[in-house]
């Protein structure tokens, strides 16, 4: 395969590499519920940003996402985290749902429940009401 940077191309350019991909494991949507990516980058970055995991697994030697079911793959993931109290962002936007909006391009999202969001409302407006303490 011929890619520059994580893009898969269809004809080689000057800055594109060549990559054998013929040991590479085939992945799709499965894969990223199943080793967890979606999940380690809401640990730890508090979301999952799908273009940046997307990328990770096309520079990983031993992983082939096909060009033709990237999208596909994505919008699986993007469908069985909505179902678990999970929302979108792309765009400044927040989504309960994906609609036509592209997948590849979405961050996922935990929610809090209504009991800890008033207390995040709370918290927050209250701070912005105290003046703050002076040093």
């Amino acid at each position: 395969m011929v890619f520059r940077g994580n893009k898969i191309l269809d004809e080689p350019q000057s800055d594109s590499t060549l990559q054998d991909i013929g040991s590479a494991t085939t992945v799709g949507g499965s894969y990223f519920a199943e080793r967890v990516r979606v999940e380690e980058a809401i640990k730890t970055e508090r979301y999952a940003n799908l273009e940046t995991i997307i990328g990770e697994i096309r520079a990983d030697k031993l992983l082939f996402l096909p060009p033709d079911e990237t999208e596909t793959a994505a919008r699986e993931v993007v469908n069985e985290f909505l179902i678990n109290e999970y929302v979108l962002e792309t765009g400044g936007r927040y989504l309960d749902s994906l609609d036509d909006w592209n997948p590849v391009a979405v961050k996922i999202i935990p929610m809090v429940s209504d009991r800890i969001g008033k207390q995040i409302i709370e918290i927050t407006t209250i701070s912005r009401l105290q003046p703050l303490p002076r040093r």
